[in-house]
């Protein structure tokens, strides 16, 4: 008998699928015990739909227009296209910032903790904004793709396209 032909691989985890609610990002934003700078990463990572170390790493030097260049990212340099409320946040923010991803997500973890949000992650924020592009502003895939800086439509289909069947049907009848 060989012990080593009763292990079996694990199974893959299902993606994570968490999106803060309205009232939990109210309170993050507008909460007292928010920090200055928290605040401002908040609300540009929910305007910008942009990973934390893209975030942290913005220079107002690549703003252009109304469009950031992103030299580093997760997969390959890009530029998207920002909102109004965006640019503004990015321009009256203390750049660049002084956090690091860790330090970044610690205090993330601590707001969190400290009004009772469980199970949130930074990146929750992520999924909120590109699904709020595609729900709230009508992007299609491809823009937001573009947005996202994915190459592979499936990615965001699978993780951040959180669409009821009651919007797509208020879409269908307009």
């Amino acid at each position: 008998d060989n012990p080593v032909l009763a292990i079996r691989r694990p199974k893959k985890a299902e993606p994570r699928d968490r999106r803060l609610s309205d009232d939990e990002l109210n309170k993050l934003i507008k909460g007292n015990h928010t920090s200055p700078q928290l605040r401002s990463i908040i609300k540009i990572a929910l305007e910008t739909g942009m990973r934390m170390s893209e975030i942290l790493r913005i220079d107002i030097r690549n703003v252009e227009g109304n469009t950031l260049k992103i030299p580093v990212a997760k997969t390959k340099p890009h530029t998207m296209p920002l909102t109004k409320e965006a640019l503004a946040e990015i321009k009256n923010a203390d750049l660049p910032f002084t956090l690091t991803k860790y330090a970044l997500d610690k205090q993330f973890r601590r707001l969190c903790k400290h009004y009772g949000i469980k199970d949130a992650h930074f990146h929750d924020i992520r999924k909120n904004s590109l699904t709020n592009f595609m729900k709230d502003k009508n992007l299609s895939v491809p823009e937001t793709m573009m947005i996202a800086g994915h190459s592979d439509p499936r990615m965001l289909l699978r993780i951040y396209n959180n669409l009821e069947v009651e919007h797509v049907a208020n879409k269908l009848n307009k």
